[in-house]
């Protein structure tokens, strides 16, 4: 048993968290995840497919799917055992829920585990328990650290309180009061002149004459300097307070500055959770860059165009929030009749100008770790020159049996850039009966399905660019041909009908180039043929 790599993934293929146990390149396994989805075939339970090369053992998990990539040699029932094992951590990891967020959130935990599981391809004798007991980690030194920190802040709350008292107490002790008097009879003594700021601050508008005697009378004793103070004391103003109690948050503000109290748990939770909003995966590139086209098409059975379309999306997802503001430079054909629309944050002189992705305020650039659909796009037709290939059906009598043909021939003139078709899927309506067709003709390369949960009848064409066409015929009893209608027409393929892609990206503010990941995806959406 060799396992190659154990990894994350969504319908898609796009890889969330992957781990390699052997040398493979990036690029590699990108390809090999990038064909995942695309060999699965729907209806069928099994949860391992083969290829010339490889062997694919996945489970999925709700939207995600988890995948082990291993050689064709490997044990498959070994190979099943750590796919559950591993899809048991995975579970216990992301108990918040299966998704996208949840599994870069605890990316390097899961990591960790993979590695607990596996080890250079082969797999460690280990149980769920034991992984638990690792992932938790427990100690009993930080166990202890934690109870002196918490007594530590229980004494210190406990000292502030009785600093607060003390200091409430010195306000209404009279000692301390005459205390207070002495350091202002002091400081008069030192000011023969008489200029002291409680002097100043003692002639009132009721007591002037009072205050003027005691500011101009010469000094004679120690204790008549005192007599005069008090005095001068009793004349009603706005004196200078001494002595005045802080209030509660500014006293807390100052043990903490002199670190006699710490802060409450409630900030350090506070603290941790704003860390965790801004944690950066530095597996992932800072830009990733999506480009998605789907084609509409309805078109009758006589091959009458009634619509044809084309809608495309550019998706900008920025992982890091420090480099959230980048400059991506485009490139593409020019085709007539595509219509570009930039979203309301790009700046967009410098789109109509330069064909570049940057966001308008230039200070606050895009919002992070957000999928923003920076532009979209669109092309209208009519015109049977766009359309990819078309589809032929044709009906006969046999026997007291329909009798159905289906051609499908690529257009070789075809107005737009489709370059390849892997895999057309024709999806029949099939009704909810026995099964009773008899295929008349087929090709060894194509494969005939019935999708018994939605009632269809499915014919996959492969390498329809190399072969150029492909018929299907096959004779039923109970099968009329206008129940067949309306047929599904499904691809996917991984380029863009105007080769739109992207050249650079870099910073804007620094002006560094920013790692960059390109996604392109072209589908189709409501692509029909009626009756």
């Amino acid at each position: 048993m060799v396992v190659i790599s154990a990894s994350i993934c969504n319908k898609n293929g796009k890889i969330l968290v992957a781990r390699q146990f052997i040398p493979i390149t990036r690029l590699k396994l990108e390809e090999y995840m990038a064909n995942f989805p695309k060999l699965i075939e729907s209806g069928k339970q099994c949860t391992h497919i083969e290829t010339e090369s490889i062997r694919y053992v996945y489970l999925p998990m709700e939207k995600l799917f988890l995948v082990l990539i291993t050689n064709k040699n490997s044990n498959i029932i070994e190979d099943l055992e750590v796919i559950r094992l591993l899809h048991q951590v995975v579970i216990q990891q992301c108990q918040q829920g299966l998704d996208d967020k949840v599994v870069m959130k605890k990316a390097f935990d899961l990591i960790l585990t993979f590695d607990d599981v596996i080890s250079c391809g082969h797999r460690e004798s280990v149980t769920m328990p034991q992984l638990e007991s690792y992932l938790e980690m427990d100690s009993t030194d930080e166990k202890m650290h934690k109870k002196m920190q918490l007594i530590r802040e229980a004494e210190a709350r406990e000292f502030a309180k009785k600093q607060q008292k003390e200091i409430s107490k010195r306000k209404h002790d009279p000692a301390y009061k005459d205390n207070m008097k002495s350091m202002s009879s002091s400081d008069y003594q030192a000011n023969p002149a008489g200029v002291g700021p409680a002097q100043i601050q003692g002639v009132g508008s009721s007591g002037s004459n009072a205050g003027f005697q005691a500011l101009n009378k010469p000094q004679t004793s120690n204790y008549d300097d005192s007599t005069q103070l008090s005095q001068a004391k009793k004349i009603p103003g706005k004196a200078m307070q001494l002595g005045k109690p802080k209030k509660q948050n500014e006293l807390m503000k100052d043990l903490q500055k002199e670190k006699l109290f710490s802060k409450p748990q409630d900030a350090y939770v506070e603290e941790t959770k704003a860390q965790e909003t801004i944690a950066v995966n530095p597996l992932l590139e800072n830009v990733v860059i999506e480009i998605e086209e789907k084609v509409n098409c309805s078109i009758n059975k006589d091959g009458e165009l009634d619509r044809f379309e084309v809608k495309g999306i550019i998706f900008v997802t920025l992982n890091d929030p420090k480099k959230n503001n980048p400059l991506a430079q485009l490139q593409f054909n020019p085709v007539k009749g595509f219509n570009f629309k930039p979203h309301p944050e790009l700046d967009k002189q410098t789109w109509n100008k330069q064909k570049t992705i940057c966001a308008a305020d230039k200070e606050q650039g895009f919002p992070a770790q957000t999928r923003l659909d920076a532009v979209r796009y669109n092309y209208r037709s009519k015109d049977e020159g766009d359309l990819p290939f078309t589809v032929n059906v044709f009906n006969s009598k046999k026997q007291n049996k329909s009798v159905i043909t289906l051609e499908i021939e690529l257009n070789q003139n075809c107005n737009l850039s489709f370059k390849s078709f892997e895999r057309v899927t024709l999806a029949l309506s099939w009704g909810n009966r026995d099964t009773d067709i008899e295929v008349l003709k087929i090709a060894k390369n194509q494969q005939l399905e019935q999708d018994q949960k939605n009632d269809m009848l499915l014919w996959h064409v492969s390498n329809l660019m190399e072969e150029g066409s492909s018929v299907l015929s096959f004779a039923s009893e109970k099968i009329q041909f206008e129940e067949i209608f309306p047929i599904e027409v499904r691809f996917e393929e991984t380029y863009s009908l105007i080769d739109l892609g992207v050249t650079s990206v870099q910073n804007v503010s620094t002006g560094d180039a920013l790692s960059l990941k390109t996604i392109h995806s072209l589908t189709t959406e409501n692509y029909r043929i009626t009756e």
